[in-house]
């Protein structure tokens, strides 16, 4: 989380009312514009609180999964008019107006929904989260459990890049080829396990160390407060809802 991003002043509970709007709206939204605008919203926002660069490098590991998303949905959704075939003696592959439509729906729509969670994360502490869904009645162990996988994920990576760091440092080379990357890699997986097996070890004696296990009194330093900003951006979502109410149904 960025700590002079202006969307830090906001309440986590208002964020995530934003970002379930938002979620909800790209569903339901059949028409590609519409998805750009609500695209273009979350941009303009998070470029406005100055974490535009912090949601880009949180969604980085999606690229990979954007083009393959869009392949899958383009040559297997065969509805419309063909626009190209090519015979591959098993089957006929082919592109459909049908499936060009449908790819680029889903694509706008996955956009839509990492973004806007992107947005909430890079804004949103863990201990923030945690007390958010406890202010939601989800029983307490299993908002840790989620606000802990929030923490866990940047220092897995963290752990992952100071071990592959090490074996480069010895002479190992990953060279550019998918395949070469993939080989490369195959020596840093016992060390990156056996941090791990210990990262956990060293979270469960922490925990117990903590009492973990006594729920009853349990409190926090932070508390959730909401302040005028807080009630602009629920007026704003609410005002995005509906719109897209009037300009459907009305």
């Amino acid at each position: 989380m960025k700590e002079d991003s202006l969307l830090n002043e906001f309440d986590p509970r208002s964020k995530l009312f934003f970002t379930l709007i938002f979620v909800v709206l790209s569903l339901l939204i059949p028409i590609p514009i519409y998805l750009l605008f609500l695209l273009a919203i979350i941009l303009i926002t998070a470029f406005a609180g100055r974490t535009l660069r912090e949601l880009l490098a949180y969604m980085s590991p999606l690229k990979l999964l954007i083009p393959l998303l869009f392949i899958l949905n383009l040559f297997f959704y065969a509805q419309g008019n063909v626009i190209w075939s090519f015979d591959l003696r098993i089957f006929i592959l082919s592109v459909t107006y049908g499936g060009l439509e449908t790819s680029i729906m889903i694509l706008l729509r996955f956009f839509v929904i990492a973004s806007a969670a992107s947005l909430f994360a890079v804004t949103t502490g863990p201990e923030e989260f945690e007390l958010t869904l406890v202010w939601l009645k989800i029983p307490w162990k299993l908002a840790f459990i989620f606000s802990l996988t929030l923490r866990l994920v940047p220092d897995i990576k963290r752990r992952y890049k100071k071990i592959e760091e090490a074996q480069l440092a010895r002479g190992l080379n990953i060279g550019r080829s998918p395949i070469k990357k993939i080989k490369a890699r195959v020596p840093m997986v016992i060390p990156f396990l056996a941090a791990i097996i210990r990262y956990g070890y060293e979270l469960t004696e922490a925990l117990e160390a903590r009492n973990f296990n006594d729920i009853e009194g349990r409190n926090s330093i932070l508390r959730l407060e909401h302040g005028f900003h807080d009630y602009i951006l629920y007026i704003f979502s609410i005002f995005i809802l509906s719109l897209y109410i009037y300009l459907n149904y009305i």
